[in-house]
């Protein structure tokens, strides 16, 4: 593991953490805004490391964003027949999309942000 890596699971949990347990946003949406953090600076970081972006931002999910605990309980609950074992199911679906959702949306706008900015160092003497 690369620090790459491990910095991109820092920021990722770091965000979740923070919209999930101090600001109390609900789990699916705390997912959606690391995961569109984590593609933003995967989107602006990428090229300046020549490195493809998905290298930035497959290791921040996996590392802190895949909704794990609610499959296993929606699994676990299933299997003993608990009433409302679904809701953990449909919990970790959601997760899952917002996962992906924030993600391209964040790749976008830190696409965007790195091409807005990057020209001008380009273009600068010795740059």
């Amino acid at each position: 593991m690369s620090s790459d890596d491990a910095s991109t699971g820092v920021l990722a949990g770091l965000v979740n953490g923070v919209l999930h347990q101090e600001l109390g946003q609900p789990t699916p949406l705390a997912v959606l805004g690391a995961a569109a953090v984590l593609g933003a600076a995967a989107g602006a970081v990428a090229p300046v490391l020549r490195i493809p972006s998905r290298s930035l931002v497959v290791p921040g999910i996996a590392g802190a964003l895949l909704p794990g605990p609610d499959v296993y309980r929606s699994l676990l609950q299933y299997g003993l027949h608990v009433p409302g074992a679904g809701a953990y199911a449909v919990l970790a679906f959601v997760t899952t999309a917002a996962i992906g959702v924030g993600t391209v949306l964040g790749s976008h706008i830190g696409g965007a942000a790195q091409r807005r900015w990057a020209p001008a160092s380009r273009t600068a003497p010795g740059g």
